[in-house]
């Protein structure tokens, strides 16, 4: 007497790869055909060529800011630029300005908001080099449009943004010459006033003594080191080191000469204030001009190099690769189905026989 086993029927179905091969196929012919049967989209794109400079990044003086301890190599500068332009692309400005254009050109683009103009677009890239700024759309007129009006809007934002850091180098580094000629004036005016109040008081205590009597060694050289260590090589201070009071040199005579100093520290530190002033005007300009360079810049490094390349018209994109292959799967789940249904049925009508065979 023969009796029906699962396992032996597992075992039959799963070796039937004719008919399993056949399902998956079907599945597979299935799954192409609705592939292109599906609306289609379209995808162009706008290639640029993005490149760092390694010769200029340590001119960069918001890298050596935070070089430490963030950025310890070139490779980590490189990527951190690269993350930076990644997001430029996808400013507001860029993607805003991108629409106005678009909205000149086609009116197809009028009911479009900028959110969903940034929802069908991409920037395609590995690392330096080629950059594909990518757009799709259902009609390739408008993918062509849409990669062509983004690549162009980013290529001069981002070319003006890296004119703006370059110009951000000459603008530090005259904020630093800047700062240095201020700290040496406010240095220099500290230095004057301080020697002043002492050959005041050094003037006021010789008025108090004989005028006639002749300066001792130690009052002399106590009054030449407070000159002579404030005098500069110039025509006026040259002058009054030639008109010092020799050793036979009454106290009035010097108190004469220390009357033609103190005019002269006067006068320059008049001259101080005035250029104190200009520097202070100056700095106040250059931090002004290096802010808005800096918000032009975007915060992009002087040392990237872009160049635009070339545009790849829109091409017909279908999953049919994708679809292929899941029609394939879903034959395969039918086939599985099919045949657990089969088997659950023989399994029922194997049961219901049982007792008539036992009975025979």
């Amino acid at each position: 007497m023969h009796t029906w086993s699962l396992s032996e029927e597992l075992y039959r179905t799963f070796h039937q790869w004719p008919r399993i091969s056949l399902f998956f196929l079907i599945g597979c012919l299935v799954g192409w055909l609705i592939a292109w049967l599906l609306p289609a989209n379209y995808r162009a794109s706008a290639n640029i060529y993005v490149a760092l400079n390694p010769y200029r990044t340590y001119e960069d003086s918001n890298f050596l800011a935070n070089v430490n301890p963030e950025y310890t190599n070139l490779d980590d500068y490189k990527n951190w630029q690269m993350a930076q332009l990644n997001s430029v692309v996808y400013l507001d400005e860029i993607i805003q300005t991108t629409l106005d254009r678009l909205k000149e050109q086609n009116r197809s683009w009028q009911a479009v908001e900028a959110s969903q103009l940034r929802n069908s677009l991409g920037a395609e890239w590995r690392t330096a080099g080629k950059w594909s700024l990518v757009a799709e759309s259902r009609e390739a007129e408008l993918a062509d449009q849409a990669a062509e009006t983004w690549g162009d809007v980013v290529f001069k934002r981002v070319s003006s943004a890296v004119d703006s850091a370059r110009d951000l180098i000459s603008t530090d580094n005259e904020m630093g010459e800047t700062a240095q000629s201020l700290a040496q004036a406010s240095s220099r005016l500290q230095q004057l006033d301080t020697t002043r109040e002492q050959l005041k008081q050094w003037e006021a205590a010789a008025e108090a003594l004989p005028a006639d009597e002749l300066l001792t060694a130690e009052e002399r050289w106590e009054v030449l080191s407070m000159v002579t260590g404030l005098a500069k090589f110039e025509p006026g201070w040259i002058a009054i080191l030639e008109d010092q009071p020799d050793e036979t040199a009454s106290r009035q005579a010097t108190i004469n000469w220390i009357g033609q100093v103190l005019s002269l520290i006067g006068s320059e530190i008049s001259s101080l204030n005035e250029s104190i002033k200009q520097f202070e005007q100056k700095q106040t300009a250059l931090n002004e001009q290096y802010a808005a360079q800096f918000d032009l810049s975007l915060g992009l490094s002087p040392n990237l190099e872009i160049e635009k390349i070339e545009l790849a018209p829109a091409e017909r994109i279908q999953p049919a690769a994708l679809m292929t292959l899941i029609g394939g799967v879903c034959g395969l789940l039918l086939w599985f189905f099919k045949e657990l249904v089969r088997i659950n049925n023989q399994l029922k009508t194997y049961e219901q026989a049982k007792p008539d065979l036992a009975a025979e």
